[in-house]
């Protein structure tokens, strides 16, 4: 899976690197991830993302489809045309308030 995970302060715009290329964010952070989404799925990416900020295995978690579909996430994502475009998608997973656009997705606690 080639991807890069980072944490970036909202306040100040300071990252903060964990071990092995994860993040290990706090309150009051973004958790920022650029990925290929031909080789990660957005919905499973969005899991792993998630467990990481609450600590816990990403099947603990309620199923992503009670927020947004997940096949239609990922096949956004993977189509040729939506990677070359502008196109995004925010919504809400868990208290998150989650960005995907193309090759990224962001985790924001919410307010």
């Amino acid at each position: 899976m080639d991807e890069s995970i980072r944490s970036e302060q909202e306040s100040d715009g300071g990252r903060a690197e964990g071990t092995e290329g994860v993040s290990h964010p706090t309150n009051g952070t973004s958790t920022l991830a650029d990925f290929d989404p031909r080789e990660t799925p957005s919905s499973i990416l969005l899991s792993e993302l998630v467990a990481e900020r609450e600590g816990v295995d990403p099947c603990s978690l309620p199923p992503v489809y009670e927020s947004v579909e997940p096949e239609a996430l990922d096949n956004l994502f993977t189509d040729d045309r939506s990677r070359r475009s502008n196109v995004a998608v925010t919504f809400e997973y868990l208290g998150y308030d989650v960005h995907v656009s193309p090759g990224s997705m962001s985790v924001t606690l919410g307010e």
